[in-house]
């Protein structure tokens, strides 16, 4: 069954990931999200990048179970001679030439979907965010006179969802698609993410997700000298592990080039 919600895909910065297409070894470099419609910084788009002129009409999409998809023309073989990218992808081994399509067992680190909308609590649905002064503001106490210095503003957001399934916050294995593994893989090392907030997902679909009102780039915002996120046991749920909320804090940056 279809659900509306909103997807949260992230990013690795400086890669340099190689991949064996049949005999070919190629790479993956840079600075890249995993999907992104510049297909110059996506990991996905990187694979089709490798896969031209060795695989007719290759493919590297996300599906809307969440799910990479690569495929082609024809059949076709890839070893990932780097793990790092066949993890990235939610894959667990080589595409052994077998078939002409491939769908990863596991949903992408780099991808997290609560299953549901995400609030944006700072500015009106569908905005990147609100802007903040950068600026150390000092105010005399004797005449009220203030003295400013700025370094110009930021945009500041900060995405919520209470109730989500446990299954896609924390889970022991953290295989992919989990908020622990997002976030352990993304905003903890300080790497960019966008925000999808209306996409349909469908558990059960092999067709190609669509992606409209991207929001973004963003960085996560620590509360304290490092990235930390709590545990929250959902309202109501307070003696369970059932449903558990989660929260985004991040501020605009530029994008990768």
């Amino acid at each position: 069954m279809a659900i509306q919600t909103a997807w949260v895909i992230g990013s690795v910065k400086n890669m340099n990931h190689r991949f064996t297409v049949g005999m070919t070894l190629k790479v993956v470099t840079g600075s890249r999200y995993l999907y992104h419609p510049n297909s110059d910084i996506s990991i996905l788009g990187g694979i089709v990048q490798g896969m031209t002129g060795l695989v007719g009409t290759p493919a590297a999409v996300l599906t809307r179970a969440r799910k990479v998809k690569i495929s082609g023309g024809g059949n076709f073989s890839i070893t990932w001679t780097s793990p790092e990218l066949r993890d990235l992808l939610g894959f667990t081994a080589d595409l052994d030439g077998s078939a002409s399509s491939y769908i990863a067992p596991h949903v992408s680190p780099l991808l997290f979907s609560p299953g549901k909308p995400l609030l944006s609590e700072l500015s009106p649905r569908g905005t990147r965010g609100i802007r903040r002064p950068l600026a150390y503001y000092t105010m005399s106490p004797t005449d009220g006179s203030t003295f400013v210095v700025s370094h110009g503003e930021r945009i500041d957001q900060r995405f919520s969802a209470t109730h989500v399934d446990i299954e896609r916050v924390y889970t022991p294995a953290a295989a992919g698609g989990e908020w622990v593994r997002w976030f352990d893989e993304c905003p903890a090392r300080g790497y960019q993410f966008w925000v999808y907030p209306e996409v349909s997902e469908d558990p059960a679909s092999t067709a190609i997700a669509s992606f409209p009102g991207g929001l973004g780039p963003y960085v996560w915002v620590p509360s304290g000298r490092a990235p930390a996120w709590d545990y929250r046991r959902a309202k109501g749920f307070e003696w369970t592990d059932f449903l558990a909320d989660v929260a985004i804090t991040c501020r605009d940056a530029p994008e990768y080039t």
